[in-house]
């Protein structure tokens, strides 16, 4: 048992790690006055306790929530973890730990001070994902559909089913940039993972073409008369034109054949 002492949990990041420390305030019986990662601390009055990634204690934790207060509680916890909410880790714990205590999920208390924040944060995450469904551009690079993201949550895990089934016969490489964050996707599987230092390789001549191919569509297809773009940014937030193929640089098409080498066959 705790003996009273206010402290910090500090965790790897990961959702395996956040389970950890629930499991970690369960077993002490405390409730640390903030879960952060390594990089965020700072000189403070309480001490910390850096809570290790268990797997083990992660799935016995997952296991136990799953139990006391049901699976759908469990699955909106995982996506409560994927939004972009702050102090989203202290959050999911007093979630956690008052649910406990009352023996039920407060998942069905939709207007309480403690649950509509987090409602609100996923409904954010879950409709950021959908808009990037529509919103994500691909460039072929060397046979791979690359793409690079800067979304406000972490949209990658809802992303992959997606983009797996719409192309089955494809290998896909979506990067968030904020989070260097990667996701891939090939033969109908997909992984996450991490990349410091990401770079894309130069544009073929050919995908600049398609580039410029789909800028003159986009330009065409465009009605003059019709031009709002109060309108436009609200279906199309500008936060995401930097990495749409319409608003970046205008591409010069370049004919075929100008692309081809001559021959050296007289």
């Amino acid at each position: 048992m705790s003996d009273g002492t206010a402290v910090i949990y500090v965790y790897d990041g990961s959702f395996d790690g956040l389970m950890c420390c629930v499991g970690e305030s369960l077993r002490r019986g405390e409730r640390p006055e903030d879960i952060i990662l390594p990089a965020d601390l700072q000189e403070t009055l309480f001490p910390t306790v850096v809570i290790g990634t268990d797997i083990g204690l992660s799935k016995k934790t997952t296991s136990l929530i799953r139990e006391r207060i049901g699976a759908r509680t469990l699955a909106f916890i995982k996506r409560v973890y994927l939004t972009r909410m702050e102090r989203r880790e202290t959050a999911i714990l007093d979630f956690i730990l008052k649910s406990f205590a009352q023996g039920k999920s407060l998942l069905g208390d939709m207007v309480s001070e403690q649950v509509l924040p987090m409602i609100k944060a996923v409904r954010h995450l879950n409709n950021e994902a959908e808009l990037l469904k529509g919103f994500i551009r691909f460039s072929d690079m060397d046979g791979v559909l690359v793409s690079v993201i800067k979304p406000e949550n972490q949209v990658l895990p809802l992303l992959a089913r997606h983009f797996c089934d719409r192309f089955p016969d494809s290998r896909i490489l979506i990067y968030d940039e904020g989070r260097g964050e990667v996701l891939l996707c090939g033969e109908g599987k997909s992984s996450i993972g991490y990349i410091d230092d990401f770079k894309l390789p130069r544009l073929s001549a050919e995908e600049k073409n398609y580039r410029a191919l789909w800028q003159s569509f986009y330009e065409t297809a465009a009605i003059k008369e019709r031009y709002n773009p109060k309108c436009r940014s609200g279906h199309m937030p500008k936060r995401y034109w930097a990495y749409m193929t319409e608003f970046c640089r205008r591409e010069r098409y370049v004919p075929q054949s100008e692309l081809t080498e001559p021959s050296d066959s007289a």
